[in-house]
């Protein structure tokens, strides 16, 4: 992030009213989700980009690399049409592409497909960690459940929380919703292990 308001500063400053910072804090998920009227974009925020780029309230766009744009050759294709279409300039790095130019064209649709393999490879390696993590009794990572804790990889219960666990499960029994159950947590005041 701080690499691309840098790059801003330094190289578009006074050409530009405003720039605006778009990022995802690391979070991670699929370009594409399938609804009842077919594939649309599933990143929010990139989503979001492609709305103000069709609206011409993007003009450029700065990323540190590719595989931070997009993660699979349909949208790749999709975006570099669109900027094509309303005229957005794309840096990558120092680097400017214009997809107009057979050159800048194929090195983006190279490096586009290059970074879907790589992303596809990653997350089945990923993928295999957390089977062997889970074939060997040890937690598959990310946060743990409410009621426990992550000790050397493995789930133990967090005797302060676990009460809370027996709870919601006796409120549930007792066939209060999900709404009820949120809403006596949020009065005890307690946090998830994601901390909200």
């Amino acid at each position: 992030k701080e690499l691309g308001v840098d790059f801003c500063k330094n190289n578009l400053k006074g050409r530009y009213k405003y720039i605006i910072v778009w990022s995802e804090e690391g979070k991670s998920s699929d370009d594409l989700k399938e609804t009842d009227i077919g594939d649309t974009i599933g990143r929010e925020l990139l989503s979001e980009l492609m709305l103000n780029v069709r609206e011409k309230t993007i003009k450029n766009i700065w990323v540190y690399d590719l595989s931070r744009l997009s993660r699979n050759d349909i949208v790749s294709e999709m975006l570099n049409r669109d900027f094509r279409k309303y005229g957005v300039e794309l840096y990558v790095g120092n680097t400017k592409y214009n997809l107009d130019e057979p050159m800048d064209k194929m090195i983006y649709q190279i490096l586009s497909s290059v970074n879907e393999y790589e992303n596809q490879i990653r997350f089945h390696k990923s993928l295999m960690g957390k089977r062997r993590n889970l074939n060997e009794g040890k937690w598959w990572g990310g946060s743990h459940p409410i009621g426990f804790q992550n000790v050397n990889n493995r789930l133990i219960e967090d005797t302060e929380k676990s009460g809370i666990v027996k709870l919601i499960f006796k409120w549930y029994y007792e066939g209060k919703t999900s709404k009820y159950i949120k809403d006596k947590l949020e009065l005890r005041k307690v946090i998830s292990p994601i901390g909200n």
